[in-house]
């Protein structure tokens, strides 16, 4: 994730408030291209369902070539952990979504940026750790 990235995740994060923000980076060779979401959810502390025509979007993408590296998104008043709600969205039968990608879990509080926490999943614990990843 480049700076320029982080910091228009840091601004669509905080335009979003008080709704939770999302979105994705997907990369093809050296090119990257920040996606930000639609989040269908219309209430705060509700989580965030991308929005179809988003997601329509990613898979014409990745169909072009184009890999989902991020997936990013903001938490409402509250920190940048990684939720049971986060596990329970990017997980199917224990196994995840996206194996390789970074998630990215924006803080905001009274709508400015407090924190930023990156975290990957890790094959050996079974759950996703807390890092720099980006």
């Amino acid at each position: 994730m480049t700076p320029g990235e982080k910091l228009a995740i840091e601004c669509h994060a905080e335009a979003e408030y008080p709704l939770e923000a999302c979105g994705g980076i997907v990369t093809k060779g050296s090119d990257h291209r920040l996606l930000p979401w639609r989040n269908i959810h219309d209430e705060p502390h509700k989580g965030f369902c991308v929005h179809y025509d988003d997601l329509r979007q990613l898979a014409l993408l990745q169909e072009l070539g184009w890999e989902l590296r991020v997936i990013y998104h903001s938490h409402i008043d509250a920190g940048d952990h990684f939720s049971q709600t986060d596990k329970d969205q990017a997980l199917a039968n224990g196994r995840p979504y996206y194996p390789n990608v970074t998630h990215v879990v924006v803080s905001v509080r009274k709508g400015e940026v407090a924190s930023i926490a990156s975290y990957r999943w890790d094959d050996s614990r079974r759950d996703f750790l807390k890092g720099v990843f980006v």
